[in-house]
């Protein structure tokens, strides 16, 4: 088994990695009613390292955005926002697996819908069903 942390996703980097806020067990709680009521806790950017974890979707690949001055791989821009759109401000719990070579920690990411009441849904098989990964 791995770690399962809770918390929130605050940022979505690219199509397939993110920003996720971990929530102590009572702040997880008050994240599912923030969440419901469309608020998404306010971390600066500049505090981003220190405050959040660099999460990198397991088990999919999805189309890059430009980066470094490379060119966006085709349907890069709608992978992202349907990312964005899934998951954004939604409360949340990463299973960790490891590090990858920048950093990132490889998680399977899962996503409660309406703040739990609908259960909780795989990012990544989500994605993939969609057909952006």
């Amino acid at each position: 088994p791995y770690p399962v942390l809770k918390g929130i996703i605050v940022a979505i980097n690219d199509s397939d990695n993110l920003r996720f806020y971990h929530c102590r067990p009572l702040g997880w709680i008050s994240s599912r009613f923030l969440s419901l009521l469309g608020k998404i806790p306010q971390v600066q950017k500049s505090e981003w390292k220190a405050e959040t974890i660099n999460v990198r979707l397991a088990g999919i690949d999805a189309p890059e955005m430009g980066h470094f001055g490379g060119n966006p791989q085709p349907f890069s821009k709608e992978a992202k926002q349907w990312l964005t759109n899934f998951t954004l401000g939604k409360p949340a719990e990463i299973s960790l697996h490891r590090l990858d070579q920048y950093a990132r920690a490889v998680a399977t990411v899962k996503v409660y819908r309406w703040g739990g009441l609908l259960g909780k849904r795989n990012v990544s098989l989500a994605m993939a069903a969609a057909g952006y990964a």
